[in-house]
């Protein structure tokens, strides 16, 4: 990442010595990332964010024709119930609309964690 490189350092070592710094590198990737699936096969997907008065957010909203997917990003291998208090305040709040949370985490495979909320490898964003 070009941005490690700029920082005179690597993604592990910041992981490791630096976990909020790297939080905020990993999320301006996976954004990046969804810019060019986005634009390289010419979806029109709306992408924002969602965050609460009371601190609860989501790191991306993906929507179109009023249908939104919900888009964690997570450096964790273990996630909780704790990890998706924003996906689940966003869930209700929008009711229909909502058609799946995804939290993009250091899993191998795709996970179905909850009824609509899926665990999925970071590769997804460019094995797709």
């Amino acid at each position: 990442m070009l941005l490690c490189y700029l920082l005179g350092s690597t993604p592990e070592l910041l992981a490791k010595n630096k976990p909020n710094l790297f939080g905020h590198i990993l999320e301006n990737f996976v954004f990046n990332e969804l810019l060019k699936l986005n634009h390289n096969e010419l979806k029109n997907v709306d992408i924002s964010f969602y965050r609460t008065s009371d601190g609860r957010e989501v790191d991306f909203i993906l929507e179109k024709n009023h249908k939104i997917a919900a888009v964690e990003v997570k450096f964790a291998e273990n996630i909780t119930e704790k990890d998706l208090k924003g996906i689940k305040e966003l869930k209700k709040e929008i009711g229909d609309d909502f058609v799946c949370g995804i939290i993009l985490c250091n899993t191998s495979r795709v996970i179905s964690f909850d009824d609509d909320i899926y665990l999925v490898p970071f590769s997804a964003l460019w094995n797709s």
